[in-house]
């Protein structure tokens, strides 16, 4: 056989293989989900069925009054509230941004592993329970993975991101990053948006209705979790190493700093603090799952660190899991 045989036949090999093994994650993250999105299980579950079961017999501009969310989420789901059933609804919101970054994460360096790490540690909190972050992490995710060329387009996936869930405009960090390659000014300007936004909330009465996001005391902020001091240690982790890190794993490193950072900025308003730092565990995909330009001990600390706190995160909400069918 020719090279050029050879060759062909290789590439129509990796075709089979790739396919075959997204059919199969998709399969499996499919069942996951429906397991982690059940009702009893799901702790936002609730609260979007509702949300749906009152669109369905509203109109929009009722809804856009009405419901403090993002309206770029908003108008989609009222659209399929009128034909599709909330519990519908609910699963296909997270099957869509699960299949496209199964599809995503399968092409990286280490594909495989970064899709299992994926099930682990995000579907059982995003596409399972927090169906807008899920939608805002596939912008966050494909931002991750973009060169720095036009960066220009980090402005407009963070404005696109940010239609689905608040957490989105972290996308615009990218930008100042691959204009400046700086990580400092990016946390001066997450620590200038604290202060505003904490001035907002506590001097002008117009932003009452944000103290909804200051709301929930079973998730306040503690400095004794133990996924922020994982990230934190592989923030220093890093450090020593970040010469050597690709452009792609910079960003990473980015990400995860800009993470800790707002849990620690917006401490006093912990639903914002909690869901940044959760999606801002994005940046592992890149740091990890691409290729060091050398293997040292701490690129070797971060994969322990990061396998440890997706084995945490799978386990608390798997015991979730048992504890709800060990009632019937």
């Amino acid at each position: 056989m020719s090279q050029k045989g050879i060759v062909s036949s290789q590439k129509v090999e990796n075709f089979v293989l790739n396919s075959l093994f997204f059919i199969f994650a998709s399969v499996v993250g499919i069942y996951l989900l429906y397991v982690f999105g059940s009702e009893g299980i799901s702790n936002d579950f609730a609260g979007y069925i509702g949300l749906f079961e009152r669109l369905s017999y509203s109109s929009f501009n009722e809804s856009f009054v009405r419901e403090i969310t993002e309206p770029g989420y908003l108008l989609i789901v009222w659209i399929l509230s009128k034909s599709l059933s909330p519990e519908t609804i609910f699963f296909l919101a997270g099957l869509f941004p699960l299949l496209y970054k199964i599809n995503l994460l399968r092409r990286i360096d280490y594909g495989v592993g970064a899709v299992l790490f994926y099930f682990l540690l995000f579907l059982p909190i995003q596409e399972s329970n927090q169906i807008r972050g899920a939608l805002a992490g596939c912008f966050i995710l494909l931002s991750l993975f973009l060169d720095n060329h036009h960066p220009s387009r980090y402005l407009i996936l963070g404005a696109a991101a940010a239609l689905f869930h608040y957490s989105g405009i972290i996308i615009f960090a990218f930008f100042l990053f691959s204009k400046t390659n700086s990580n400092l000014l990016a946390l001066i300007g997450l620590f200038v948006v604290s202060l505003a936004w904490n001035t907002l909330l506590t001097s002008v009465s117009a932003f009452n209705f944000l103290l909804h996001q200051a709301s929930g005391t079973e998730l306040g902020v503690t400095f004794t979790n133990p996924i922020f001091w994982l990230q934190i240690s592989i923030i220093i982790s890093c450090l020593f190493i970040y010469r050597d890190l690709t452009y792609y794993q910079k960003k990473g490193f980015h990400l995860i700093l800009l993470g800790a950072a707002t849990y620690i900025f917006f401490a006093d308003t912990p639903v914002i603090a909690h869901r940044i730092r959760e999606l801002s565990l994005l940046g592992l995909f890149p740091l990890i799952f691409t290729r060091y330009t050398s293997i040292t001990l701490s690129s070797l600390y971060n994969y322990l660190a990061s396998l440890l706190i997706a084995v945490y995160t799978f386990s608390f909400t798997f015991g979730e899991v048992l504890g709800y069918f060990s009632i019937f």
